[in-house]
This record gives structure tokens, sequence and C-alpha cells, in this order.
């Protein structure tokens, strides 16, 4: 088999929408801007034009048309000059491939062999395949479909019989490329071209008449930069392919920009710099827009070049919904469930709302619809760190591998760092398997990519649920207009916070389409206004408004899931005591959750207004009723946002010594066998601790003792400030009525 040539050239890395229109361009490593012809077919228009204006008989000759030659050296010897060159069309690929040097009668007898061999060794549509990929159309433009989008934008199959016949004389000499200076040679030398398909029947009259009399335009935008992210992303990822014909469509892309750029201004003030958005269309999870950052060059500090898609940022809150899903999926939760919601300590770490305020005790799809932080912890103790870690690498985010230790808790709060590809992928999978739609590892971004199946641990009936929480998280009236958006259609949405202040997250998903916002400075720097409800989330809205979405809903998955019973008030299974008995529905799994420990037999007296025993009170006078009771610090904050909750009554006076048994006091803080780190003020002296516990009677005294030493009386309002040395203390807290709590703590560090 004789050899092929082989053309050693670089080619431009190109990005086409998934209509075939420019999206993004990098030139070639030479400079030369040289698209590599990938189509199997040439067009036609082109290819007449191309036959016509360089080598009619291209497919009757073996590589040399002699009568070409004879009549190009009588031309030139008529007019004193070069007038006619009589190079075929794989004479020009020969001089191409050996370098177009300078033309000499050597030169050209070389031309002339390596011609019959490109003959011998190609047909001739890969020969005119080699001209498209390699002739000069000026400047540093190579290739026919190089020219087409630098001369008119668009690809080589679009143009107009006009613009193919003007494409077709420029390689005649590229340098009359410049317009302004020989607009009427480039003019005269189409519409001969355009006169010759005339005359040899290849168009009709009206469309030479047309096109002669087209002005000559050609486009002073040198393509389309319009996702230069994606192309960098894809160029190191798939290094070997030149061309990415992508699923990005153009018209969308630009419009999410001009999103994005409506909030900039306002942005840079607050010290904001970057912001991306990715958008992936469902089912298929093809990647419809792709805005890594913001295209401007900016300075460096702007680091504008940053793809942030790719990035490893701190998601806050938005791993939230995986944590409830899964833990509806392994039935250790039930979506009604209460969940304390009240300051705790676990171990060295003490995590906060984000709004500093709590409600005492909520349940977990409320939790999840306030992204409330304290409940969310909680809910991570008792799933276990570890197990979590493993859900989250089965849901293929990879850049989660560190230890549990590690971690910790705060891994649900933003403790960890991922990619908002990945979390797109995350959530889209959930999307798809509700839909009953292929589970892949990745997304879609470009056309012929690979792609594996895979399986994530999750039903669908706790996904169905898992997104029934998040319809219905609240568009919060003051952050603009955008709450308005689309009131009857459902978006399941999220937003995250990362720890101090330093990324601001939106998802949202449909059936049709999934949104993912980040907004935050590429180079870690923190603003006090970026939060994920009021920087992402309205971005979010705006880029869904212009979406075509149906009213198609995620249908119900009926199979995965089951009707039971539970506490009304508590949300657990229900015990001999509860009051109220509902229906909930929750995942078809093994239910792992206990009965009711809230509500409580009570016994009271006649009157009802007095609890009593039986030591002091005729078991025929007493009254036995269910209570709803919350442990004291829960039911401390609990009952300020719930009016109607009902204090257990009071001991009757001669039953008083009944209330020693009762667990009427809880240390708020610290908590027993925990750590406390007390800083030091500017002058080396330790700082205080403030020391907070709560009472069942909102009018107790509570007597406070330190290793022993009486330190302080509180009555209503149980907080005092106390600044313990390092080491081990006991803390004794005791009412009127003797009842006593004990915890240890220990004071580690005090950085000097």
């Amino acid at each position: 088999m004789l050899p092929g040539i082989n053309f050693t050239t670089a080619y431009s890395y190109v990005l086409y929408d998934e209509n075939g229109e420019l999206l993004d361009y990098q030139v070639a490593n030479d400079g030369q801007w040289r698209i590599k012809y990938t189509s199997d077919s040439i067009p036609k228009k082109y290819l007449y034009c191309l036959l016509m204006q360089e080598d009619k008989r291209f497919f009757f000759h073996s590589g040399v048309d002699y009568w070409s030659l004879l009549r190009a050296a009588f031309q030139n010897i008529k007019y004193g000059r070069k007038y006619s060159g009589g190079s075929t069309i794989t004479m020009q690929v020969a001089r191409m491939y050996l370098g177009n040097k300078k033309r000499t009668y050597t030169q050209k007898i070389i031309e002339l062999f390596l011609s019959y061999y490109i003959e011998l060794k190609y047909n001739k549509y890969d020969i005119l395949k080699f001209y498209l990929q390699y002739a000069p159309f000026g400047g540093n433009v190579v290739g026919a479909e190089s020219a087409s989008f630098r001369y008119f934008n668009r690809p080589l199959h679009e143009l107009s019989w006009s613009e193919s016949a003007l494409l077709a004389v420029l390689p005649k000499n590229p340098s009359n490329v410049n317009v302004k200076r020989n607009v009427d040679i480039l003019k005269k030398r189409r519409n001969l071209l355009l006169y010759k398909l005339f005359t040899y029947q290849l168009i009709d009259s009206l469309t030479y008449e047309i096109s002669k009399n087209d002005s000559i335009v050609i486009s002073d935008h040198f393509g389309n930069h319009e996702a230069p992210h994606l192309l960098a992303f894809l160029k190191n990822t798939y290094p070997d392919y030149y061309t990415y014909h992508t699923y990005i469509q153009l018209f969308l892309q630009k419009q999410v920009y001009e999103i994005l750029e409506r909030y900039k201004l306002e942005n840079d003030a607050n010290g904001i710099r970057n912001a991306a958005v990715l958008v992936c269309k469902l089912p298929e999870k093809r990647a419809i827009v792709y805005i890594g950052n913001y295209i401007d060059k900016g300075s460096p500090l702007d680091a504008y070049h940053v793809n942030m898609i790719e990035a490893k940022r701190s998601g806050g809150s938005i791993l939230k919904p995986f944590l409830y899903a899964t833990m509806l999926n392994e039935g250790e939760l039930t979506p009604d469930m209460l969940l304390p919601d009240i300051p705790m300590q676990i171990g060295g770490y003490a995590p906060k709302n984000f709004n500093l305020t709590y409600e005492g005790a909520v349940k977990a799809n409320n939790a999840l619809v306030k992204s409330l932080n304290v409940p969310a912890v909680k809910m991570l103790q008792l799933y276990g760190v570890q197990r979590f870690i493993d859900f989250l690498k089965k849901m293929n985010f990879s850049t989660i591998t560190r230890s549990q230790d590690y971690y910790g808790l705060s891994l649900i709060l933003g403790g960890c760092e991922i990619k908002m590809s990945e979390l797109m992928n995350a959530y889209a999978n959930m999307s798809n398997l509700l839909t009953n739609n292929e589970i892949t590892n990745s997304l879609m971004y470009f056309k012929g990519m690979n792609k594996q199946t895979v399986d994530i641990p999750l039903s669908k009936g706790s996904v169905w649920l898992t997104f029934q929480a998040m319809n219905e998280v609240e568009r919060p009236k003051n952050q603009g207009y955008w709450y308005l958006f689309r009131s009857k259609k459902t978006i399941a949405w999220k937003t995250g916070t990362s720890f101090g202040y330093r990324d601001a997250w939106a998802v949202g998903i449909t059936p049709d389409y999934a949104v993912v916002v980040w907004v935050g400075n590429a180079t870690g720097k923190s603003s006090a206004d970026l939060t994920g409800i009021k920087k992402a989330a309205p971005i979010l809205f705006d880029i869904f408004s212009i979406l075509h979405l149906t009213n198609v809903t995620y249908p119900i998955p009926y199979d995965d899931l089951q009707m039971i019973r539970v506490c009304k008030q508590s949300g657990y299974l229900p015990s001999p005591f509860c009051n109220e008995i509902v229906n909930e529905i929750v995942c078809k799994k093994t239910l792992k959750i206990q009965t009711c420990p809230y509500h409580k037999l009570v016994y009271l007296d006649s009157t009802c207004k007095y609890r009593v025993n039986s030591e002091c009170e005729s078991v025929h006078n007493i009254r036995k009723r269910s209570y709803f009771v919350l442990p004291p610090a829960m039911e401390l904050y609990y009952r300020r946002k719930n009016p109607s909750y009902e204090m257990l009554p009071p001991f009757r006076n001669d039953c008083i010594e009944i209330q020693t048994q009762q667990n009427n006091i809880e240390i708020i803080y610290p908590q027993n066998y925990t750590n406390l780190y007390i800083p030091r003020n500017l002058d080396g002296t330790l700082s205080s601790v403030i020391f907070e516990a709560t009472h069942r009677k909102t009018d107790a005294s509570l007597f406070w003792y330190l290793d022993g030493q009486w330190v302080a009386q509180t009555q209503n309002r149980h907080t005092i400030s106390l600044q313990p040395s390092l080491g081990k203390h006991e803390l004794l807290i005791q009412d009127e009525n003797g009842e006593t709590k004990i915890i240890e703590f220990n004071v580690v560090y005090s950085p000097k």
C-alpha cells in the first residue's frame, strides 16, 4: 500500500453550538486560523464555484491538465507576464504539502510528480477536502471553513451563491481580501465566476442576476467568543479533538450572559467579581448554557480566566437535600419528624443558624425549606459523617477525598469542597431517576462524548419527597421582584452560602431543566453581601424566566412510597400517649425511627391545674392526661415561636418532692464533656464565657456552682459570665426545690 501524505500542521480549536454556529475558537499553535474540516460532504455551491474557478476538468485528469498548462504558457508569452498558472487542484494541493516554496521549473516538476502520486493514492473527493483544508484565504486564514467564518461569520454550507463565488476567487490572490482597497477587483472576479456558472447552466438566470448585484460585505467580527471557559475545559479534557460540536444554544448562552451582566455593576460595588452559570437540558443531561465566568479581560485580580464551573468551592448548605434524601431512603427520617433546633456544642464544634435564631424544635422538611443549620448538623450526627461521605462519593462527587475526622460535622454546612459541574450532575441524576431516564456519570458537553451508565443510592420515593420539600422553599419578597416569577411553575430549588460569605449558590430543578448558579470571588475574598438568597437566587429565577418551561411535573412513584401513621406533633411513630395521629407518606423502607419520645402521660388533680401522684392524692381523684413535652432547652425556644405550646402544670405544694425526679433543668452551654476554647483579650487576659441554662418554670431561681464554689443566682433569664481557668471543671446548677444538673467541661486552649 502506498504511504499517504501527511500535512504536519496545527489546527485551531473550535467550538460549535448545537446548530453549527461558531461559539468560540482558539487559533492554532502556529498563529493560523485553520479549522479542521470534518464534514463527509462538500457544499454543492462552493464545489461548483471552486471547480469552475480552479479546475473545470478536475474529475477528468490524473493530476495534471496538460491542456491548461499549454493554455497558460501561451497566455503568459502573449501578455509578457504571468497571466495564468495552469495548475490543477491536485497540483495546488501538492504545492501546499511542499510548503508553498518559491516557484521554479525544478519545483514545478516535483509538484507534477507528486500530483500523480496523490491521484494514485486518493480519490477525487479526498483531494478536494485537502484543498478545502489547506488553501490560503488571506492573512492567517487557512481553509475554506475558516474563511467562511472569518469573512461571513457562517459555516461553509450556509453560504449563498454570491458568497461561495467570492470565497472561490480569494485564493487566486489572498492579499486582495482587503475590501476597502480592492472591492472592485473582488467584485469583478466574483461576477466573472458567476457568469461562467450561468454559462455552464449551473445556476439559472434569476440566481445569476441576484448574485452578481449582491454587495460585497465581509464581516468585521472574527467569529464569536461566547464560551472561552468551556473551550478551555474541553481542550484540556479531550486534547485529541480540535472541533467540538456542543449542545450549547448560542442564543440562550447570550441571553444568560446578559442576565449576569445586569447584576455585574451592583456586585462589583460590593466587591464581588465573579459569577458562573450552568444550564442542563433534561432528561438528556445536555449542557445548553456554560458560562464559567465573565468573559471580560479585566485585571489579574478579577480572575475572569478561572473556570468556576470546574473550580473546587465550598458548597455551604447546597448539600443539605442530599442528606435529607438519603435519610429518607434509609428509613431513618420522616418528613415531619421533629429535630432539635437549639444552641449546641458537639466536641469543639458549635453550629449556628444563618439568622442566629432558633426554633427549639422543627420538622425535618421545614428545616430543609428554611435551610436551618443546627437541625442539619443533628441529622448528620445521627446518620454518621463517614456514611454521608460514602454516599456523596456514590453520587459522583470526586473532590470529597478526606477522612471523616478532617470534615467532621461541618461537612453538611460547606466543610467540603465541591465542583459546580458535579453538583449539577448529581441533581440532574436525581431528576432523571424520577422520570425513568438514563443515569450517567457526567453531563453531555459535546456530541459524540462517551457516557457511562451508573446507579445512584437513592430510591424514587426519597427523591420525590426531597423535591416536594424543595418546591416549598419560599422566595423572600424583600429580595426583589423575582419572587413573583411564574408562580404557577413548580421549581425545586435550594440556595447555599459558604462560611465567611465567600460563595453564593442556587440550584433549581424541573423535569425539563436544571440550573446551577454560583456568585463570588475566584480569589476567595469574602463579602458581607454575598449570600445565596441575595446574589444567586435572583439570577436563577431570571434564567428560568427565559426557559421554555412546560407544565410537566414529576410523576408520583407510588411503588416506592407507603402511607404510615405518625404522631401529628412529632412526626415519630405514635406512642400510646400521642393525642393525634395522622397519615404521612414515606419511602417504602423498614422504618428505623422510634416511637414518639415527646408525649408523656401526666397525672393531675381533680381541678386539672396541678400535677400530683398517688402519695399526695387519692387515686380516685387523679386525672390522666397526655402532654406534648419537649426537653427544657427545646421548650425554651419552641414556645417563643409557638404561643399555643401548653406548658406542664406545676406540682401541687404538698407534692413538691416529686419535682426532684423531673427533668426541669437543662444546661444549654456548655454541654457535658465538651472542650471550651477561650480567646484572650488584647491585653492578654482571658475573655469571659457566657454560660446558659433553662428551667421549665419561668420564674424559677437557679443556683450556680463552679468546682464546688457558689458563683451566682439567676431568675427568669439564666445566663452568667464566667472566666474559668485552663483544665477540667465541674458545673453544678440547682433549683430551689433541690433538682440538680451537673456537667463536666474542659478549657483546653487559650491562645496568647
